[in-house]
């Protein structure tokens, strides 16, 4: 599209005849006109989110409902810790039985086919499983039309 077409689209648009002048109008490309709007909604968006994050006032808790808050926050985090603590005492403590268990495998000289069931602390075959021969297909007979 030459320039004379681009600039008789762009002067046809009534918003634009009357905030755009004829200086800028002549050098608008499509590039241009979509960096401008990616800028303006940027700026917008930006705008908004500062607005937003203002402090709403006579929400704030008092300074002796913050300490409560504090704590409890405190509190929190310092069950969060002990949770960690002990899933990763109980991850060690399977770890450890799993190993007892493969240990008196080994001890028994039992094939590498019989595993340890830590909820019943028994052992049982797994034997390989090998996929079954796929049966081969008949070709349907042709259907006379």
């Amino acid at each position: 599209m030459n320039n004379k077409n681009r600039e008789n689209k762009l002067r046809n648009l009534s918003a634009v005849k009357y905030i755009i002048p004829k200086k800028i109008l002549k050098k608008l490309t499509p590039v241009r006109v979509v960096l401008a709007l990616a800028v303006v909604v940027f700026l917008v968006i930006l705008g908004h989110a500062a607005w937003g994050q203002a402090a709403a006032p006579g929400f704030a808790p008092t300074p002796n409902q913050l300490t409560r808050l504090q704590l409890a926050q405190k509190d929190a985090i310092i069950a969060q810790l002990l949770l960690n603590q002990a899933e990763k005492q109980r991850d060690d403590a399977n770890a450890s039985l799993n190993a007892a268990g493969e240990a008196v495998r080994v001890e028994n000289k039992w094939p590498d086919t019989v595993h340890f069931n830590p909820q019943t602390l028994t052992y049982f075959d797994m034997p390989k499983l090998t996929p079954a021969p796929v049966p081969a297909k008949t070709p349907e007979p042709a259907k006379k039309p």
